[in-house]
């Protein structure tokens, strides 16, 4: 063939149905691959403090695609493997992650430019992989609009459906665990790669067939992880250092929230079951006889005789065990992570003694706050013992359990004589800024409140209130029953704290509305120290999107900038875009209390309501659109006190569907900008993530929706101003 043959030039383009399905599929990996990598780097501190910002590598890649010459279709041909790679050489470096963890180890002696520094590091990290998902996205979209005849609606609408696929995806989490997630999402794109091309398919048959056998390989998951995880104190490996010998690992395996392990330990006449989920150690078993600790000198006086008990976060089933051993009543044991309960009651039954299936105890799998919220029970005892004291320092909350509502709804719940008690190792508050927190927020709801601590220095506390509805007579046999305590255990002293160490004038409960704060991120960050890391954060964002920006204005054809307008509608169509599906996530947190799910659920509605909206809307009714869809987010704003998934459902929808539309029409309408709308969108993403992040934080959720939906106005106002003639007819440059 003569060098000019087009055939040998350049392969025929794949059918728009076989794109279609790649793009989809691309999607969707890159998302799963993203999430995956997400769940790991939650083992350490505050994740979404850096991984969203990351964002700001899209246009770097958009960049360093258009540098690349040749026709878009051939571009984003040569960028699948090169992604690839690049993921590939991610998972890598996500292994040496625990080398760089500083902060784990010395927990409470942190300060923001620790912070800095481990964000840096792990944003370098993570920068290649979101460099090259960027240029392969923008290539996509080039690509698409040839492949599907300029149809930029369908191209932009198959990329949020295959994201919303790759959140769907990661649910397999439970049962495949994170390793085979990164394996199935780097599969994916060999998946994509034969779709495209006719070329290489031995190579790719081989490549599929290598990854087939990592993911059938039994000890993938465990191998991984086993290099993945660290051995700072409290960790596994920590604990098999210190016990050697007397260690032996029963069970390891991903659950529906974290990475979930027993651990025997065996020491002389003791034998002692440890839980840990992340690799931190959360709870103990003791088998045999009755541990002897603090917790069960100090609440087994108080639940003597109590006819119904609830236990959050029974975990192996110590409180379980501590009832039984003085009650025979009705005892529901709840923990949040599933596996537990799996492995507790299954493989592991004969180790853990059988406890949970004891008569009278009932096992709930899920959250206690959503379970109490639907009964209409009354409970002699509720147990809540260092329940999510660790992770993420409550930046990023598992659960809403530890606010001002919650609390109240569980002394509501109390009979007459019935006690809350909660306790925890001081290790978690060692300036008992949590201790005054709890006390003084259930007083608020009229519980008399006690408290004990146990070592010198103490080591451990435990706060115990009365119903608010006990008589006098009850409470003076709980008064009784405090002189009954042991004043020792393990030759380390047991004491009554003194009302001026628990209760002060200086208090502002943790309200649902601001339950950031409600861990022992006070005893590290203050309110003060937030704002810092924000400021850092925020100075370090703009001098790089300053740079990224005049490195793509160089790249112009024709030179000079864009319309100014356009620039700024981009810059708002990327916050607008992150901040609204932030909205939906924290709305449905509010009312289902478990941050993860609501994540799943917020993120794939928003981004299948988005998808469909590309779709459905077209420039001639994308005007009428947004009018309509001022109505919900205008009386929302009217009506701040309305909460709860289908309130922002109402709200949102025709907002969420106009959200969807905006970008590809931009993107289509200024042919010779797309490369600053695919940056600015990118970079308008960053900063919405930034104030997606921290302003909850240190302002509140209803703050934040107040501020995403006056961008989501402004955002609206700027399209109808900016896009009446341009917006009127399709550009097909």
């Amino acid at each position: 063939m003569s060098e000019q043959d087009p055939i040998s030039q350049h392969p025929a383009p794949p059918t728009a149905l076989r794109f279609s399905l790649a793009l989809f599929v691309l999607s969707m990996a890159v998302v799963l691959f993203s999430l995956s990598l997400f769940r790991l780097i939650s083992f350490f501190i505050m994740p979404s403090l850096f991984f969203d910002l990351l964002l700001v590598c899209f246009p770097i890649g958009a960049a360093l695609a258009v540098w690349w010459k040749g026709e878009p279709s051939r571009r984003f041909g040569l960028a699948l493997p090169l992604l690839q790679l690049v993921m590939v050489v991610t998972v890598v470096a996500t292994l040496l992650l625990k080398h760089v963890d500083f902060m784990r180890g010395g927990l409470f002696n942190v300060d923001t430019t620790s912070i800095m520094i481990q964000v840096a590091i792990f944003s370098a990290i993570y920068a290649p992989f979101f460099v090259a998902y960027g240029a392969t996205e923008y290539l996509g979209y080039l690509t698409g609009r040839e492949v599907l005849k300029h149809r930029m609606n369908g191209v932009y609408a198959l990329v949020l459906f295959g994201a919303a696929g790759g959140f769907v995806v990661s649910l397999l989490q439970e049962s495949v665990g994170v390793a085979r997630l990164l394996v199935l999402s780097i599969g994916m794109l060999t998946a994509v790669k034969l779709a495209l091309s006719p070329r290489w398919r031995v190579l790719r048959g081989l490549e599929a067939l290598a990854l087939i056998a990592v993911l059938a390989y039994p000890g993938t998951s465990r191998d991984f992880m086993l290099a993945f995880k660290s051995s700072k104190p409290n960790s596994a490996a920590h604990y098999k250092a210190i016990y050697g010998d007397s260690v032996r690992s029963l069970y390891e395996g991903w659950g529906r929230y974290s990475y979930f392990e027993v651990m025997k330990i065996e020491t002389g006449e003791d034998s002692v079951l440890w839980g840990f989920y992340n690799d931190m150690n959360q709870w103990g078993y003791r088998q045999g006889t009755l541990d002897p600790g603090f917790r069960e000198t100090v609440l087994q006086p108080f639940v003597t005789d109590s006819r119904n008990i609830v236990i959050i976060g029974s975990g192996g089933g110590r409180d379980v065990k501590l009832v039984r051993s003085v009650s025979g009543g009705k005892i529901v044991a709840m923990d949040v992570e599933p596996a537990v309960f799996r492995v507790t009651r299954g493989l592991l039954r004969e180790e853990f003694e059988d406890v949970y299936s004891q008569p009278g105890v009932e096992v709930i799998a899920g959250d206690a706050r959503t379970y109490l919220e639907k009964s209409s029970e009354k409970y002699d005892a509720i147990f809540f013992w260092s329940v999510g004291g660790y992770p993420q320092l409550m930046l990023e909350p598992g659960n809403m359990i530890r606010t001002k509502e919650a609390l109240g709804g569980f002394v509501r719940h109390l009979s007459p004589n019935g006690v809350f008690c909660m306790g925890y190792d001081r290790e978690l508050d060692p300036q008992k800024v949590l201790l005054r927190q709890y006390a003084m927020t259930l007083q608020m709801h009229g519980a008399k409140v006690v408290a004990f601590e146990h070592g010198t220095p103490p080591v451990e506390f435990c706060l115990i209130a009365y119903s608010p509805d006990a008589d006098p007579a009850q409470l003076a046999h709980w008064k009784q029953v405090e002189s009954t305590v042991g004043r020792k255990v393990h030759g380390n002293p047991i004491r009554k704290m003194r009302d001026e160490e628990l209760f002060s004038t200086d208090f502002s409960p943790v309200t649902d509305d601001r339950p950031y704060l409600a861990g022992n991120i006070a005893s590290i960050l203050s309110i003060k120290n937030v704002r810092t890391l924000f400021y850092q954060i925020g100075a370090a964002l703009v001098l790089v999107c300053v740079v990224i920006y005049f490195l793509i204005l160089a790249e112009r054809k024709g030179g000079g900038a864009p319309n100014f307008r356009v620039q700024f509608l981009a810059l708002l169509l990327g916050a607008n875009f992150l901040m609204l599906e932030h909205i939906c996530v924290l709305e449905i947190f509010r009312k289902q209390y478990i941050y993860y799910d609501a994540i799943i659920v917020g993120v794939v509605a928003f981004l299948t309501i988005t998808g469909l909206g590309s779709l459905l809307i077209n420039n001639r009714t994308l005007r009428w659109a947004i009018l309509l869809s001022w109505i919900g987010p205008v009386i929302w704003l009217l009506q701040l006190n309305a909460t709860g998934a289908a309130v922002t459902f109402a709200a949102m929808f025709l907002a969420t569907l106009v959200t969807g539309n905006m970008f590809p029409a931009v993107f289509e309408a200024h042919p010779q900008d797309r490369l600053h709308i695919f940056a600015l969108d990118a970079i308008g993403a960053a900063g919405g993530a930034m104030i997606s992040f921290f302003m909850p934080i240190l302002y509140g959720m209803t703050a934040f929706r107040v501020v995403a939906l006056a961008v989501f106005l402004l955002t609206t106002v700027v399209m109808l101003l900016v896009g009446p003639r341009a917006l009127g007819k399709q550009a097909v440059s």
